[in-house]
């Protein structure tokens, strides 16, 4: 594809995002969900951009992989997710056994303060898989706020 191809490309498809891989840029449907900073849920608060869990205001040391696997079971809290979705999206293309699934999620939910006897937030649903259960709150990009900036009495020439 021509550099001139690309560019119409782009225009032609504003909500796009550019992601560059060993083969080249390669466009991609923008995601509003990308948008997304922080998750916040019962006494936690995670944040995207520094990939960290906060619980009771102090921060939770946490596998990236079970943060991974927390923030995808939030992103898709709208249903129950497959074990087999998780294995694919979590470790993409490495073939991991259902134990370590399992370890990944009771590091997530010990993160979370949650416990497979109780599972107030990360619910297994029987021979499927799991589920974020509780209600979440979705901060997106930090705006400033407060109006126009004062101009200067004087001119600056």
């Amino acid at each position: 594809m021509t550099l001139a191809e690309m560019a119409s490309l782009t225009f032609t498809r504003p909500y796009c995002d550019h992601q560059t891989t060993p083969q080249g840029t390669v466009l991609t449907e923008h995601d509003p969900k990308s948008d997304i900073q922080e998750f916040r849920f019962l006494n936690c608060r995670i944040d995207l951009s520094t990939r960290e869990l906060w619980r009771d205001n102090e921060i939770v040391s946490m596998e990236p992989k079970a943060f991974d696997l927390l923030t995808y079971l939030i992103r898709h809290r709208d249903r129950a997710v497959e074990k087999g979705e998780l294995q694919d999206n979590i470790w993409a293309g490495v073939i991991v056994s259902e134990a370590a699934l399992t370890r990944c999620v009771m590091k997530a939910r010990r993160a979370i303060g949650d416990t497979a006897s109780k599972a107030t937030a990360i619910k297994t649903v029987r021979s499927h898989g799991y589920r974020f259960n509780v209600a979440v709150e979705e901060i997106g990009h930090r705006q400033i706020t407060g109006g126009r900036l004062p101009l200067p009495d004087k001119p600056s020439l």
